[in-house]
């Protein structure tokens, strides 16, 4: 995590501090994924990246893939509850 404390101290730190780096945390973060975490965190959400933009930036949208076909795929072996939903 992030930050560490109490709720009030986290929430005092989210508003007043930018997170370290994962890489300061785990060694061998590659860079572009570092780059996507700290983006994920920036405080201001209008300057933070979008579905689409993570998921390109994950290589999960491409050449006319959509961001519901990809959104889909994190439900691998629900087939049965996602009928019942549709």
């Amino acid at each position: 995590l992030p930050y560490s404390g109490s709720l009030t101290a986290v929430l005092r730190l989210k508003q007043e501090t930018d997170p370290a780096p994962p890489s300061s945390i785990v060694a061998d973060v590659p860079a572009d994924l570092e780059r996507l975490c700290l983006d994920l965190m920036r405080r201001d959400p209008s300057e933070r990246p979008g579905g689409r933009e993570v998921l390109e930036r994950l290589g999960a949208v491409g050449a006319g893939e959509t961001v519901a076909r990809a959104r889909d795929s994190a439900f691998v072996g629900r087939e049965q509850t996602l009928g019942v939903l549709r």
